[in-house]
């Protein structure tokens, strides 16, 4: 990703780091904007929060965008997704593995104590849609890159049934609700 976002960019003023969220290595109040997409939810909110206080000018932003599944493809698709999205949770609970997102919440209550905010309150969730276009093989792919359990449940086979019978080799457009949290310094 670094390497494609290096050669996409060829204004002076934007330099990309590899580091931790929580341990960028750069200097104080320069930023002014700090930002990450689809990878937030991965992270220890406070830590990161911290740090994107400790680099960011004052009226910086930090913004983090991140979608919800399931997708809207087609309802019977729909339906199955979240069959198999439902057993994951329950397969996740009954051995002791936890979900990228259960270690904080990912709704407007995860705000969190204000005492502890390194942001200011000026925190936000949007909700945009983006379209694009699934075929049957992409709706099963978009599953399994969510944390699809090693043993394929047969739900998940049953989304790949009902994708293949459904959609057949017709793509199909597909709705993700993006949700873009805003913090200002």
């Amino acid at each position: 990703m670094l390497e494609r976002a290096r050669a996409a960019t060829a204004q002076a003023n934007v330099r990309y780091v590899e580091a931790f969220g929580a341990e960028t290595g750069l200097p104080d109040g320069r930023a002014d904007l700090v930002t990450s997409f689809q990878s937030f939810h991965w992270m220890e909110p406070q830590p990161v929060l911290a740090e994107a206080a400790r680099i960011l000018r004052d009226g910086g932003v930090f913004a983090a965008c991140d979608y919800d599944v399931p997708p809207f493809v087609e309802p019977e698709v729909d339906a199955a997704f979240s069959a198999l999205l439902k057993a994951r949770r329950e397969a996740r609970e009954r051995l002791g593995i936890p979900a990228g997102a259960a270690s904080w919440p990912k709704g407007p209550a995860s705000r969190g104590d204000p005492r502890e905010r390194t942001l200011s309150v000026h925190a936000r969730a949007a909700s945009p849609t983006d379209g694009g276009r699934l075929d049957a093989g992409g709706v099963a792919g978009l599953a399994e890159s969510i944390g699809a359990l090693r043993h394929h449940p047969p739900e998940q086979l049953r989304l790949r049934e009902t994708a293949d019978r459904v959609l057949g080799d017709r793509t199909w457009p597909q709705l993700l609700c993006y949700r873009i949290r805003i913090g200002i310094k």
